[in-house]
């Protein structure tokens, strides 16, 4: 069934890296000791920890974990627990070449620091202070134009460095990924940003998004929202998927009762 052009203007289309996304929402209300081929779609219950290793092994994965909770700083409500940690991204391929290229094209500046609006953006970060440089990615990388993988590519799915997304626009998860280097760049640890796929309940539409740590709270980034927020009580549902950074893969499992809410989506 083809997907509505309102809802591709909003939401990224089901695409190869969608694809961990999609597996994950099945999954995801499947009762925890039905197989994932029969689940029922009314009794959500998060990802079956041993379904998440099989599927993980499935991909020849060698690095994980499985537990109750590996991220207890994170709101389970909010982002669901995370079940899973692995080094490797064998789940997620766009990511693994996106790295190669960022590197290529230096995006934490640790050089030559890519193009010239790059580098200005860094300088101009490097320059306040940690949450005054959330303000200021979402105020310059917001206003850049949204633009779908099929317009900019010709690709279902494309994951765009931040020189391609200041030259080209984007979709959801080129506005995060260029937050999240823009922020490695200006001199935060890897351990407090993470770009989170998620998607809606009963739907295969995914959206990503930029998630940050500040002391003991989780902000999200979003290219749907000016300033920087905490998930709230009412809002937009969103279920968590999975998280990732530089060095590690998160698979979230989420609670069983709320889905993750988005506050003042528009």
């Amino acid at each position: 069934m083809a997907i509505p052009t309102s809802s591709m203007a909003r939401y990224k289309s089901v695409g190869r890296l969608m694809l961990p996304i999609i597996v994950m929402a099945f999954l995801a209300q499947a009762p925890s000791h039905a197989d994932p081929a029969t689940f029922t779609r009314d009794e959500p219950r998060g990802v079956d920890n041993a379904v998440v290793a099989r599927l993980l092994a499935a991909t020849h994965t060698t690095s994980i974990v499985v537990a109750g909770s590996l991220e207890p700083s994170l709101d389970h409500l909010a982002f669901g627990r995370v079940v899973a940690r692995l080094d490797t991204f064998n789940l997620v391929p766009a990511w693994r070449n996106l790295l190669q290229r960022a590197s290529q094209q230096d995006a934490l500046c640790q050089s030559s620091c890519g193009s010239i609006a790059w580098h200005r953006l860094i300088r101009d970060l490097r320059r306040i202070s940690p949450s005054a440089q959330l303000d200021l990615v979402q105020q310059r990388l917001n206003r850049l134009p949204y633009r779908d993988d099929m317009a900019n590519w010709r690709l279902i799915d494309y994951w765009a460095t931040p020189d391609e997304f200041l030259t080209k626009g984007g979709d959801c998860e080129d506005y995060a990924i260029a937050k999240y280097f823009a922020l490695r760049a200006a001199g935060w640890p890897v351990d407090a940003v993470r770009l989170m796929l998620s998607h809606r309940r009963g739907e295969i539409l995914g959206h990503a998004y930029l998630i940050v740590r500040r002391g003991t709270d989780w902000l999200v980034l979003d290219n749907r929202q000016m300033a920087p927020f905490r998930p709230s009580g009412d809002g937009e549902r969103l279920w968590a998927g999975y998280s990732l950074n530089e060095s590690s893969l998160w698979i979230h499992r989420n609670v069983s009762a709320p889905d993750f809410v988005m506050s003042s989506m528009q």
